[in-house]
């Protein structure tokens, strides 16, 4: 997660993670700053709003590209929310996860491929959890009530 802009999906996910006490939020960076599409002041507001809370963030820098970043948090992810997305990043990674026996959280209101996808693993989410991933959500409004449903699927998932 690298932007702070309320258009994306990264302040809500941060906001709403930081609000399940004990949360672990791990941000995964290249070292090469001409890589990354959003400036470092982003992810410091993070740092200052994660500081304010009982979350526990650490900041993983990688050598490489973003595709390289992208390949060390997957790797070492209890889960995979996918909000939105494209053919090229997130469809790939939903298949990835699935593949990989990962848990996957889909949020379909926001459409993309996490909305397309819906389908093949609504079947793994309990109807409590179906019913919340697919409520109508506000961009400011739901990473709270998703937070806690990725949490229960990701310990489900751990204790399979």
């Amino acid at each position: 997660m690298c932007s702070h802009y309320e258009e994306t999906a990264d302040p809500h996910v941060v906001s709403g993670a930081s609000s399940k006490s004990g949360c672990e939020l791990e941000f995964f960076r290249t070292n090469d700053e001409s890589l990354i599409p959003f400036p470092t002041a982003d992810v410091n507001l993070y740092k200052e709003e994660l500081a304010k809370t009982d979350a526990k963030a650490s900041w993983k820098a990688c050598n490489g590209d973003w595709m390289t970043v992208f390949q060390d948090a997957f790797s070492e992810c209890d889960a995979v929310i996918a909000v939105g997305g494209g053919k090229s990043g997130t469809r790939p990674l939903i298949e990835a996860a699935l593949a990989a026996w990962k848990p996957v959280v889909l949020i379909p209101s926001f459409e993309g491929q996490a909305a397309a996808a819906w389908q093949s693993v609504e079947g793994h989410y309990s109807e409590e959890e179906s019913q919340e991933l697919q409520k109508d959500y506000t961009p400011d409004k739901w990473a709270e009530g998703i937070v806690n449903v990725a949490i229960n699927i990701a310990e489900r998932a751990k204790n399979a």
